[in-house]
C-alpha cells in the first residue's frame, strides 16, 4: 500500500516539475525572452509541487477507499444497463421454415407407411401395431 501511494506520489511530482521546465522553454523560445529564475525559486516550486502532489495522490486514493467500502455494503449493482431494440420478426422466413418441417413430416409419414406395407408383409404384427400408433401421432401432428 505504501509503495503504491509512493510510486503515485513520484510519478504526478515529475508530471509537475516536468512542466514548469517546459514553460520557460516555450516563453523563452516564442518571445526571445530568458526567464531568470533564482534555485531558491525552484526548490520552492519543487516543494509546493510535491505538497500538492501528495494532496492529489491522497485524495485519488481516498476516493478509491470510499468506493471499495461501497462495493463492499452492497456488492450486487442494482444499476440496470438495459437497451431496448426494436425486434423485427420476419414472416416469409418464419413461413418457409414451417413449411419445410411440413415437407419433413410428410416424408416421415411416406417412409413410415413403407415400412408399415413391409412389415405387414413379414407378419410382425406387435411391431405393426406400434408402427401404425406412431404414423396415427405424425398424422394428428400434420393436421395441426
Amino acid at each position: 500500500m505504501i509503495l503504491e501511494y509512493l510510486k503515485r506520489l513520484v510519478k504526478k511530482w515529475f508530471t509537475y516539475l516536468i512542466f514548469i521546465p517546459d514553460l520557460t522553454d516555450l516563453i523563452q523560445s516564442h518571445f526571445n525572452y530568458t526567464i531568470p529564475i533564482s534555485s531558491n525559486i525552484l526548490n520552492y516550486i519543487a516543494l509546493i509541487a510535491l505538497l500538492y502532489a501528495t494532496y492529489q495522490v491522497w485524495n485519488d486514493m481516498r476516493l478509491e477507499k470510499v468506493e471499495l467500502e461501497e462495493k463492499l455494503k452492497n456488492p450486487i449493482d442494482y444499476e440496470v444497463k438495459a437497451k431496448i431494440k426494436k425486434v423485427k420478426i420476419d414472416l416469409d422466413y418464419i413461413e418457409s421454415l414451417i413449411d419445410k418441417n411440413i415437407e419433413k413430416t410428410e416424408s416421415l409419414i411416406h417412409s413410415v407407411e413403407k415400412e408399415l406395407e413391409n412389415l405387414s408383409s413379414s407378419g410382425k404384427e406387435s411391431n405393426l401395431n406400434i408402427i401404425k400408433e406412431t404414423m396415427m401421432s405424425l398424422n394428428n401432428l400434420n393436421n395441426i
